[in-house]
């Protein structure tokens, strides 16, 4: 099953910044620079069954497109065109591993245009289903997906690709294609007058370092009313677009902790860090470089200005310096849209999942699928929606959050004894603190249960993971906003110290009382009559397919603690694990939309010819 998606280009481009000689065929309302220097763009739109693409590449060699479960060539979903003696030709190939993609045995890409012009641009227009179902090709999803680019200086020798053909370069970029926010539904209110704010780094140094993490604590606006917030977009340094890797602004509490330094900066989670993260732990907003700006619904708006509300917010900018390079200073952030103006529904955020605990979230070694989770309760929601004298709340949007090892994170939803379809269900390849605008809103009333499950793949650890280096968290943006912010579960201590006497661990140096477990892990909690600490006791256990399977369904079904944040108010609760009585099974997919393509058509003309199916099949014959 495929697990995850990603997107391969293959570009050919050069080293310094230019621009395309040809504007985009028609109006696009996606587009995207694919290598941060200018020398590829794609362009594209959707409906329910097709994605139109549009490829502008400084190049006059091939220019390739797939989708890949891995970020690789292996499974992938290829597409690979040129313009070649005034002809556009166009391939649909699947990826086998490191090695020279073969074709497909039905093409399932539809070359619309093909050009080439001065300054050794080319141009390819073309078209597919957003899921052929046919099992050469990857389904697109509305999910964040890898881009890898790599270009070719010529086009093939013959009139088709061989294995000779070689890429000059490659790269990555991710891009959310499909998980956009209607246009319609988020326009600005004809009149709506707009203020505007940024939040950037400030200019700050990187270190020689791969990743940093930056963190700089910023006043907002200083108004004495309410005001909504209805836009926030990215602002990135020109050319230090490779360099970040995501941002993420979170709200902090007010009045700020003795200690914090607004407007100063430092390296996040550290002695300089400008304020503990613990005082600023409710996400605003989250970008990537796979998202595009946040534009509210139009009778939406983020709430700031009453008493009561974050005056402070925290920016932190992950820095991807690959090459470890020194001296780069850096200014990006984001630019917040505000109006005094208020619309008619004020936008709200909670936080549901497993909660962070080095304790509970424990991932045994050679799992390639293990699950952990936890939920927001019905009474938990029932509470909050009662308390602000609501009947429902609809969600808008999700991010899901785990580290190196996550794989997929699934939100499901119950009414009663009914599961109903998932809120979001993302099995992206790098899918974390990316923000998904869902499809359709989704309703959540009193008496529903949320609960998230995310999978870990920890088939190359050798050792026991635990929450200090994993998490699980959904966040999901709703409307209109209660007073609710956290909303999550962990297995008690008692049900983890009964689980781990089962696994070869002393029972006397397990049961201290729960205080005794503060800012403690299973590394620093010794079983002296043994001599070694809980966490090497457990990796001396053989960990197999049935003692994996085993410890999943311990933790599954133990016994939770509940937390239920509603404004100032912090409800711990003990309750028996959720039972799902009838889960829900997704629909099976219907398809009957089938594209049959050209390999070879007329450049610039449109090249796919109907009523030449049967030369195409001809040739696709002769080819394979």
């Amino acid at each position: 099953m495929l697990t995850r998606a990603a997107i391969i280009i293959f570009v050919l481009a050069s080293l310094r910044r230019v621009s395309s000689k040809f504007p985009p065929t028609q109006q696009y309302p996606y587009q995207q620079e694919l290598d941060h220097g200018g020398h590829a763009t794609l362009y594209w739109n959707y409906d329910d069954t097709y994605i139109t693409m549009e490829l502008h590449v400084k190049s006059t060699g091939w220019i390739g497109l797939g989708i890949s479960p891995t970020g690789t060539m292996k499974g992938a979903d290829i597409y690979v065109g040129w313009v070649k003696d005034g002809r556009g030709i166009i391939t649909d190939r699947h990826g086998v591993g490191n090695e020279f993609p073969p074709l497909d045995k039905v093409q399932n890409v539809e070359l619309l245009l093909a050009k080439e012009g001065e300054g050794g641009w080319t141009v390819l227009k073309f078209r597919r289903t957003i899921d052929t179902c046919i099992d050469d090709d990857l389904q697109i999803t509305r999910t964040t997906m890898q881009f890898i680019y790599a270009w070719a200086k010529e086009d093939p020798v013959g009139n088709e690709l061989k294995p000779s053909d070689k890429h000059t370069f490659k790269g990555k970029r991710d891009i959310n294609l499909l998980g956009h926010l209607n246009v319609e539904k988020t326009a600005f209110p004809p009149g709506e007058q707009h203020q505007k704010f940024r939040v950037t780094s400030g200019g700050v140094t990187l270190p020689p370092q791969e990743t940093f993490y930056f963190c700089r604590l910023v006043p907002m606006p200083d108004v004495s009313e309410k005001h909504h917030i209805v836009r926030i977009e990215a602002v990135i340094q020109s050319g230090n677009e490779a360099l970040v890797h995501h941002m993420v602004i979170n709200q902090c509490a007010h009045p700020l902790p003795a200690g914090a330094l607004v407007n100063q900066s430092g390296e996040c989670y550290s002695s300089t860090a400008p304020i503990d993260h613990a005082n600023c732990v409710q996400p605003l907003f989250v970008w990537d470089q796979g998202n595009a700006a946040n534009q509210f619904p139009t009778e939406v708006g983020f709430p700031f200005g009453e008493a009561g509300d974050p005056k402070y917010l925290l920016l932190e900018i992950h820095f991807d310096n690959h090459e470890k390079h020194a001296g780069i200073v850096d200014d990006s952030g984001l630019l917040i849209t505000y109006t005094s103006q208020l619309r008619k529904y004020d936008a709200g955020m909670f936080s549901t999942g497993h909660l962070m605990s080095e304790l509970t979230m424990i991932i045994p070694p050679g799992a390639p699928s293990f699950p952990i989770g936890g939920y927001c309760s019905q009474k938990c929601i029932t509470d909050s929606l009662e308390a602000s004298n609501m009947e429902e709340i609809r969600v808008m949007a999700v991010m899901s959050h785990t580290n190196d090892l996550g794989e997929n994170v699934t939100l499901h939803h119950y009414r009663g004894e009914d599961e109903l379809p998932y809120l979001t269900n993302d099995l992206s390849d790098d899918f974390n603190k990316r923000l998904h605008f869902l499809q359709e809103e989704v309703v959540i009333k009193p008496g529903d249960t949320l609960r998230a499950i995310c999978k870990y793949n920890s088939m190359d650890q050798d050792k026991f993971t635990y929450g200090d280096k994993e998490m699980c968290v959904v966040y999901a943006f709703y409307y209109p906003r209660t007073k609710l912010s956290v909303c999550q579960t962990q297995p008690t201590i008692k049900a983890m110290t009964d689980i781990l006497l089962k696994y070869g661990v002393n029972s006397r140096y397990l049961r201290p009382r729960p205080t005794a477990f503060s800012d403690q892990n299973w590394k620093m909690i010794v079983d002296s009559s043994e001599g070694k600490n809980v966490d090497q006791i457990l990796n001396e256990q053989t960990w197999n397919e049935t003692m994996i399977s085993m410890l999943s369904e311990q933790l599954s079904s133990s016994r939770v603690m509940h937390i239920c944040s509603s404004g100032s108010t912090r409800i711990a609760t003990f309750m028996d694990a959720l039972v799902v009585t009838n889960p829900y099974v997704p629909s099976p997919k219907v398809c009957n939309v089938t594209i049959n393509v050209t390999l070879h058509g007329e450049a610039p003309r449109l090249a796919a010819y109907p009523g030449f199916i049967l030369i195409h099949l001809a040739i696709i014959y002769f080819v394979l």
